[in-house]
């Protein structure tokens, strides 16, 4: 089987091909590309998250922080503001849980619910301030851990509107760190000790539905402060980010492959993004990583979207269950050509 492979831009709320490349199918690596849709305002997340089909995240970053949301289609390419939350968040951390946007904490306890039937709703306040924070689902829960100076982890039940008692606490303290669920557990990289302008550090640690503690890794080959990070498959991608020394913002991305019981490294994809990024929103959609918005290297806001089709799927995509319904068919040929610019041939 051979495919073609589309370079492509976001024109009228749809990706159009611009050029076809075509080879033997596997032969042509895919690289980062963007996209002629812009972000309004050039927002730089100060929390996000992606759920129902849609990126999800807070405009502001200067404190007092933000009452506006927004929200990003990545299939469609288009954007929704989403205004007066009812409170101001300021670097907060966000979840998708049971089709609802939360938003925690950031400069208060302040935690609440969207939904686009209901609005913004209150839910239970945080226990604890938290600024920098990150939060993850895992199994009908949301866990928000860290932030600046802390380590200690909070866990919400919908059921009950509640937040239990602090869970386990963080191996290192610290915010601004990257998170992401594989399986049962979840895994935090890189962060700071204060803010967007404090050293990044080289920090990995992963916590498992059932564990007492949370477990340090292999610490990450490069330090890191507002990187982010996506599982696709059994593979953590970690993004950009700035370093060690605070002022050098990148567009590197490295890889973790969660599989070996042993000897799990990072190893440095071969395509960098193709702009500067920290603080970005970032998603997974079938076989594509989205890199939204963020700050670049000493530019502030940035308004670019890109994606890439990652290498281990691009060559398999054709012979794959692309849109997830149970097989490989000639819907899933349809679903590629219109989601990823990509036509499958015979």
């Amino acid at each position: 089987m051979n495919w073609s492979r589309a370079i492509y831009v976001v024109f009228g709320g749809a990706w159009v091909a611009l050029a076809l490349v075509v080879g033997p199918a596997g032969a042509d690596p895919c690289t980062w590309e963007g996209s002629s849709h812009v972000l309004p305002s050039g927002p730089a997340p100060g929390g996000f998250t992606q759920g129902g089909g849609t990126v999800w995240f807070m405009t502001g970053v200067d404190f007092p922080g933000s009452v506006e949301m927004l929200s990003f289609d990545p299939w469609e390419g288009t954007d929704s503001l989403i205004p007066d939350s009812l409170c101001s968040h300021w670097v907060p951390a966000m979840a998708f849980l049971d089709g609802a946007v939360y938003v925690i904490s950031g400069g208060n306890t302040c935690v609440e619910r969207y939904t686009a039937d209901t609005g913004w709703t209150a839910v239970a306040s945080l226990p604890a301030v938290k600024d920098g924070a990150s939060a993850e689902v895992l199994d009908g829960k949301i866990y928000i851990f860290g932030g600046y100076g802390d380590a200690e982890t909070y866990i919400y039940d919908p059921d009950v509107d509640a937040w239990e008692a602090a869970g386990p606490a963080m191996v290192h303290a610290g915010g601004n760190r990257a998170s992401t669920v594989h399986g049962d557990c979840i895994y935090a990289m890189g962060g700071a000790e204060a803010g967007s302008d404090a050293p990044g550090h080289d920090w990995s640690e992963r916590y498992c539905l059932g564990d007492t503690a949370w477990e340090d890794l292999a610490p990450l080959p490069v330090p890191r402060n507002g990187a982010r990070a996506v599982t696709v498959g059994d593979q953590i991608y970690l993004l950009g980010g700035r370093s060690g020394d605070s002022g050098t913002v990148d567009n590197q991305v490295w890889v973790f492959d969660t599989t070996p019981a042993e000897d799990q490294i990072w190893t440095q994809h071969d395509f960098p993004m193709l702009k500067n990024r920290f603080f970005h929103a970032v998603a997974v959609y079938g076989v594509a990583i989205y890199s939204i918005g963020g700050n670049g290297a000493n530019t502030g806001p940035t308004d670019t979207i890109e994606r890439l089709i990652t290498t281990s799927a691009c060559s398999d995509v054709c012979d794959a269950d692309v849109n997830g319904d149970g097989s490989v068919d000639p819907l899933d040929s349809g679903f590629v050509s219109a989601r990823f610019g990509l036509s499958c041939l015979e």
